[in-house]
C-alpha cells in the first residue's frame, strides 16, 4: 500500500520512455527509407567542427552494428511498452474497483468493503487530492501511514 504510488510511477515513466523510443525509431526508419528514395545525402548528415577539422556524422548509417543496435531498441521498446502498459492499466483497474487479483481469483466478493468512488481510491493510493505531486515520487504522505496502520489494526482485529 505505501509503494503503490511509486510502482505506478515506474510504469508510467517506463511507458512513456518506451513510446518516446519507439516513435524516434520510426522517425529514423522513416527519414532514412526516404533518404534512400530521394538519394539526398546532405538531408541526414551532421556536421561537426571541432577545432580545425569538420566531421560529418549521418544518423542513416547503413553499418550491421547500426541496424542491429535499432532492431534490438525497437524490440526492447515494444516488449517493454506493451508489459509496462498492460500492468500499468492492470493496477489502476484494481485500484479502481478496489478488488485485488487474488480477490478475483478467489472469487471473494466485496461484501466487507466500504463503497468508495474510484477517485477516492486513487486519493488513498497517492495520498492526496490530485495535484502535481502525484507524478512526482514525494515521500508517503502521514495520511497513507495513517491508513496502512488503521488497516493492520483491522486485519489484527479480525484475525483474534
Amino acid at each position: 500500500m505505501c509503494n503503490q504510488k511509486y510502482f505506478l510511477l515506474f510504469l508510467m515513466y517506463t511507458s512513456l520512455c518506451c513510446i518516446f523510443c519507439l516513435s524516434a525509431l520510426i522517425w529514423r526508419f522513416i527519414r532514412c527509407s526516404q533518404n534512400q528514395i530521394t538519394d539526398d545525402n546532405n538531408m541526414n548528415n551532421l556536421s561537426l567542427k571541432i577545432g580545425e577539422g569538420l566531421i560529418e556524422y549521418s544518423y542513416c548509417n547503413g553499418s550491421p552494428g547500426d541496424i542491429v543496435c535499432c532492431m534490438l531498441n525497437l524490440f526492447e521498446a515494444i516488449l517493454f511498452g506493451l508489459f509496462t502498459c498492460i500492468m500499468g492499466c492492470d493496477q489502476f483497474s484494481s485500484i479502481w474497483n478496489n478488488t485485488t487479483y487474488i480477490d478475483i481469483i478467489q472469487n471473494r466478493s466485496k461484501t466487507g468493503k466500504e463503497k468508495k468512488s474510484g477517485y477516492e481510491l486513487l486519493q488513498a493510493v497517492f495520498g492526496e487530492p490530485f495535484r502535481v505531486t502525484w507524478f512526482l515520487p514525494t515521500p508517503v504522505t502521514s495520511k497513507v501511514i495513517k491508513d496502512f496502520k488503521s488497516l493492520c489494526m483491522k486485519l489484527e482485529d479480525d484475525s483474534d
